[in-house]
């Protein structure tokens, strides 16, 4: 059985009724008091049916709340979300990168190796060499055609060099020796004056003679230097006048007028007996690389020609690894 609840009014809220009815403004209290008033008036519930419902919500709440999940394993970025890169597919792009770069720098290096040889080709049948009229030592006119039939080395440079020009002289000479030591081929040593100022026949025949005694020397007018200069590619300059020799006008007087050096290149040319252009040396070979370079060449020249052959004084076997190498090449190259 279910009570009903009753309000009952006191003897002070009655007062506080009255009062407010009679008054001619309204209380500020009015208000708080009707608001008590409401509240006691609200039904209540018996105590023992409360506390039944209270045990019987608090399942539903605790049914109600979310189960703990069990932490997950895989690898998850700081953000929460699954990483998508693993340790095996990081090394599986990391091999594939290497792969694809080693394959891109063999095809780059089988290009490169393409066009060095074609450019050196090219270079060696027609960008080198080439006719030229000098005068050798004694003051008779010397042409390319001359040295046919012979392999012959040329040396361009000046009788005043201080060091460069004499260290590739004694190169030459040592090397032209041992070459024809070993095999038996006469090779021409050429040394060609690019300061015609100076280098008058006479001391060039002086300068020469002092590396090897079948060394040849060439000078010759200014342009006659300067077109053998530029048939071989050769640069010359003089240091104090970019390159402008005298030719006996005002500055011929000054007392200092021959006191210059003359820049050029440090380059040796190897000719063939055909007066062709076959390779150059720069100044980092030695004597005993230039000979062997030269011993090959000359022996693959001796395969292809049977009286050139004839005069050597050795077969290819002993001419060594590295020219037996070139010289085949140049055979090749030749055929």
């Amino acid at each position: 059985m279910v009570r009903r609840a009753t309000t009952t009014t006191t003897p002070a809220r009655a007062f506080f009724f009255s009062t407010a009815a009679t008054s001619s403004s309204p209380s500020p209290l009015l208000p708080l008091i009707a608001a008590r008033s409401a509240a006691a008036a609200r039904p209540t519930l018996p105590l023992r049916r409360r506390a039944l419902l209270h045990t019987t919500s608090a399942p539903r709440r605790a049914a109600a709340a979310p189960e703990p999940q069990p932490a997950s394993t895989k690898q998850t970025t700081p953000w929460g979300q699954k990483s998508p890169l693993s340790f095996n597919s990081m090394v599986a792009g990391l091999a594939l990168f290497l792969g694809i770069v080693a394959v891109a720098q063999s095809t780059a290096d089988k290009r490169v190796g393409d066009m060095m040889q074609k450019s050196q080709q090219v270079a060696g049948k027609a960008a080198v060499g080439g006719p030229f009229r000098l005068i050798d030592t004694s003051g008779k006119t010397f042409t390319n055609r001359d040295l046919l039939g012979e392999f012959a080395l040329l040396y361009f440079g000046f009788t005043h060099c201080p060091d460069i020009c004499p260290d590739e002289l004694e190169k030459v000479a040592e090397a032209v020796d041992e070459v024809e030591r070993t095999t038996g081929a006469k090779i021409v040593p050429v040394f060609i004056s690019v300061d015609p100022k100076r280098d008058t026949p006479q001391r060039v025949a002086t300068y020469v003679r002092e590396f090897h005694p079948r060394m040849l020397g060439l000078t010759g007018s200014e342009q006659a230097v300067t077109d053998a200069a530029k048939a071989y590619r050769v640069y010359f300059s003089r240091t104090d006048t970019g390159g402008q020799f005298s030719d006996g006008g005002a500055d011929s007087a000054s007392s200092n007028d021959d006191d210059y050096l003359v820049d050029h290149s440090i380059i040796t040319y190897l000719i063939d007996p055909a007066g062709e252009f076959v390779t150059f040396y720069g100044k980092n070979f030695t004597a005993e690389q230039l000979a062997e370079s030269i011993g090959g060449h000359v022996m693959a020249w001796g395969e292809k020609d049977e009286r050139y052959l004839s005069r050597l004084a050795c077969k290819m076997p002993e001419a060594g690894a590295a020219g037996k190498k070139e010289g085949a090449a140049a055979a090749k190259k030749a055929a």
